[in-house]
Parts: structure tokens; sequence; C-alpha cells
């Protein structure tokens, strides 16, 4: 069984105990999702459309994004994760 865990933008994290349906992951993140793999089993679950509606930075998961894709970040420069986010870790069907 995996874990799964909502990053929010103030810096607390809150366990889930389950894998969040899609209905769940779209009210947690505030919109459409986005999925973005974070490496070595991760997947973090986003707003697709966060920088446009200008929500909060999101350090803990910017950092987990770019620390899990160093060639995106060597050939694109560092992305930025904002509003909650998801992190899943180790669900069957996650991609890394």
């Amino acid at each position: 069984m995996g874990k799964a865990c909502i990053l929010k933008t103030n810096g607390t994290i809150e366990a889930l105990d389950h894998q969040p349906s899609y209905a769940e992951a779209v009210k947690i993140v505030g919109g459409y999702i986005e999925y973005a793999p974070a490496g070595k089993g991760k997947t973090l679950i986003c707003n697709e459309e966060g920088l446009l509606e200008r929500l909060p930075f999101n350090a803990q998961a910017t950092k987990l994004y770019n620390e899990g894709n160093p060639a995106n970040t060597a050939f694109m420069g560092k992305s930025t994760l904002v509003g909650n986010v998801i992190l899943l870790e180790g669900w069957r069907g996650t991609k890394s």
C-alpha cells in the first residue's frame, strides 16, 4: 500500500489514509488536475491552471518536483508548483 498526503502552501502536511479519487483530487487542488512525476515512485497532483489563477507558491512541492526531474531542470530551468498539491508515493499505477 502506498502513502498519500497533501502538501499545503502554508508548509503543513496532511496525511491521507487512501489514494484520493478524481473528484477528491479536484477539490483538494481547487481545479483541474495535472499529474507531475517526481521520481522514485512519487507522483504529484497539482492544479493545472494554478499559475494562471495565481495560487500561492508551494515550496515543498516545488522542491520535490525539481529534485525528481534533474534532466528537466537542466534543460528548461526550475519549475514552480503552486496551490495545495497531493503527493502519492508507491501507489500502484503511479508513474515515476
